[in-house]
């Protein structure tokens, strides 16, 4: 528990970190690296005000969509240009793909206590869990799909305006 307090801890700090770079291209990892938490710290606000299961399925969509429309709108403000940023392009699009799978694999490791006294258990369950929700199976595909749909129209939109005349 202490370990998952500690990671949590170092993850925010990382977070707040990207957030409050200058640099366009680490801002937008920032806000890639939070989308997943956010949407669901969104859902948790908004499960409390409307009470234990009075959230609207439209609601429920929404926000399921949500870390995806965060991360391409951040993709599409950092832009497709220069190249470099290719590298924080991917990262981006691999997170609403990842952050979900360790979510689930931390919490489900940490509901059980069989393996707390055997490291090589704890390993195991922590690899088996985290395969089955990376693989095919586990529902990203359309989340990161939707990322690369929003951030391609963003920059497209965004590459648009800068060409057109001024006036």
């Amino acid at each position: 528990m202490l370990a998952g307090v500690i990671a949590a801890i170092a993850a925010s700090l990382v977070a707040l970190l990207l957030l409050s770079a200058k640099s366009t291209a680490l801002t937008a990892l920032g806000v890639g690296l939070v989308a997943v938490p956010f949407g669901s710290w969104v859902g948790e606000r908004a499960g409390n005000l409307a009470g234990a299961g009075n959230v609207s399925p439209t609601d429920l969509m929404l926000l399921r969509w949500l870390p995806a429309v965060l991360t391409g709108v951040a993709l599409a403000w950092c832009g497709l240009r220069p190249a470099r940023r290719a590298v924080v392009r991917l990262v981006n699009l691999a997170l609403p793909w990842v952050v979900p799978a360790v979510f689930i694999s931390v919490n489900y490791v940490l509901g059980t206590r069989v393996p707390e006294r055997d490291p090589q258990e704890l390993a195991l369950m922590i690899r088996q869990i985290l395969t089955a929700t990376l693989g095919p199976d586990g529902g990203a595909g359309p989340t990161v799909l939707l990322a690369l749909a929003v951030a391609l129209t963003g920059a497209g939109i965004r590459e648009l305006a800068h060409r057109r005349p001024r006036s």
